[in-house]
């Protein structure tokens, strides 16, 4: 089929119960992850997540393919990760963190990847607050990931939905879904 939309993985999800057609995950008992459906090596790519209860922290970036999310070390090593505590961190390039803006209950926070460019550009609430550019980025596999502890994230992959709430920005991709 043409028109099929990215989920959460229930087979690569751990600390978390997905529901919602696998676009809600809710995190509870120790900080944890799980990756999206539809990985990529090629193209441009861009997802939403929307942190709809928020009570202690969590995330939201890409991890290279090969990492599990039952192996937090794997996750850490291989991931591009924007937290709920201000910063984004590019592990999986040199290990280091920008601080950018928190994130809040009721954010929404978008990522655009172009494996062209080898950029991953993350938005808080429609307007652009960083963007990490790197080969690594280009050169590999990716998914989307999202995390936390004492989190619900509501994603949208292009379904138009954030939950049961439709997206108020809803638009199509160049093939008119969406």
């Amino acid at each position: 089929p043409s028109n099929v939309f990215a989920t959460m993985n229930p087979l690569d999800a751990t600390g978390c119960t997905l529901s919602l057609g696998n676009n809600r995950t809710a995190f509870s008992s120790s900080f944890k992850f799980a990756k999206s459906t539809l990985g990529w090596s090629a193209g441009k790519y861009y997802m939403e997540a929307k942190a709809s209860t928020i009570t202690d922290r969590g995330g939201v970036g890409i991890v290279k393919s090969l990492a599990s999310a039952y192996n937090d070390t794997s996750i850490d090593n291989n991931r591009i990760l924007y937290h709920s505590n201000g910063n984004v961190y590019t592990n999986v390039i040199d290990g280091g963190s920008t601080s950018v803006a928190t994130i809040s209950q009721g954010d929404v926070v978008g990522i655009e990847v172009d494996m062209t460019a080898g950029t991953c550009k993350f938005y808080k609430n429609g307007s652009a607050i960083h963007t990490v550019t790197s080969s690594i980025i280009s050169d590999n596999e990716w998914q989307f990931l999202v995390g936390g502890l004492s989190i619900n994230w509501d994603t949208n992959f292009g379904n138009g939905y954030f939950g049961t709430t439709a997206v108020a920005s809803a638009g199509t991709n160049a093939s008119g879904n969406g």
